[in-house]
Formats: structure tokens, C-alpha cells, sequence
């Protein structure tokens, strides 16, 4: 089976095979693409030495497919949403888990600190970009994707402070961001 089946090639794509052919510059490949753009920032992270990160990536990977089967069917039904709830539960869990040893925040922070940090930032930023792009379509559908929406905004706390956790495990200070500075 080939790779390459020529389908694209007039700038047109569909969601699943029962679909009709969009332009690949539709919101919802936007948001598709996004989504698919996190998860490939994440699979960087699979390698990171902190186990309490990398044992964790998979799963966040996996939800991410799942959110995107979901837009690709058109479809959210309650027990889809129900899964997501439970996921954001979970999410919620890991940010206590990494805040509890994390330094207090009391300033801004500039992203860096280690690779696996910067990478965590990156991913955070693109997750936070995946959000907008999901709000802006809820807007175009019928259905609600509120779980998603709500799933992928806990994700980018995750993030943000499993960035901060990275930074600790390997021996790197948060770089503090003052108005002074300017």
C-alpha cells in the first residue's frame, strides 16, 4: 500500500472516508493540524530522563488522537465527554503533583531552563494555540466541545508546570521575569 494516494493534491482533503472533500485550509484542519503539531512536540518529551514527565507523555498522546477522532467523526456525545472529564481529573491530579514540588510562583517566568523544559514551554504554547482554535470552531458546530476544550486547557497548566519540574529535576533555576528588566 502506498503512502501517497494523489487525493491532496488539488488542496482538498476529507475528515473520514464518508466526508466531502474540504480545502486543507478549513478551521477544522486547522485545528487538526494543531493537535497533531502538540502531540509531535510531545513525542520529544518520551526521552526526557524525569520518569514523572515521560511516563506520562503516552497517554497525553493518546488523548490527543482521541479529541481529533472525535472532530474528524463530527461528534461529541455525552459519554465521549464523560471520558474527557475524567481525563481533565486526571490532569488536574499531575498539576497538583508537580506544583506540590515546585518553588512558590511569584513572578513571570521566561520559558528555557533545560532542553526538556524549553520543549515543555514549546508544547504549552502550541497547546494554548490548539485551545483557540478549538473555541473558534465550537462556534462553527452543532455540537458541544466543551470537554475538549476544557480538556485541552488543563493541558497547558500540565505543561507549564511540569516545565517547572523539569527545570528542578535537573538542577535549573526558573529565569524570572521582572518589569525592571526592560
Amino acid at each position: 500500500m502506498s503512502i501517497y494516494t494523489k487525493n491532496g493534491d488539488d488542496g482538498k482533503s476529507s475528515l473520514n472516508i464518508d466526508s466531502n472533500r474540504l480545502d486543507k485550509d478549513s478551521l477544522v484542519f486547522e485545528v487538526m493540524g494543531t493537535l497533531d503539531e502538540l502531540n509531535a512536540h510531545l513525542g520529544y518529551l518520551n526521552t526526557t530522563d524525569v520518569e514523572d514527565v515521560s511516563h506520562i507523555i503516552p497517554d497525553i498522546q493518546k488523548d490527543l488522537l482521541y479529541i481529533g477522532s472525535l472532530i474528524s467523526q463530527n461528534k461529541c456525545k455525552e459519554h465521549h465527554g464523560e471520558k474527557l472529564k475524567t481525563r481533565v481529573v486526571e490532569l488536574e491530579r499531575l498539576i497538583d503533583f508537580f506544583e506540590s514540588r515546585n518553588p512558590p510562583l511569584s513572578n513571570f517566568i521566561l520559558p528555557g531552563g533545560s532542553k526538556d523544559s524549553s520543549r515543555l514551554h514549546v508544547a504549552r504554547a502550541v497547546c494554548r494555540r490548539a485551545e483557540r482554535l478549538l473555541v473558534k470552531y465550537s462556534k462553527t458546530q452543532t455540537f458541544s466541545i466543551d470537554c475538549m476544550i476544557t480538556y485541552v486547557n488543563r493541558l497547558s497548566d500540565l505543561l507549564f508546570s511540569a516545565a517547572r519540574y523539569v527545570n528542578k529535576s535537573q538542577g535549573y533555576n526558573d529565569v524570572i521575569w521582572r518589569a525592571s528588566d526592560i
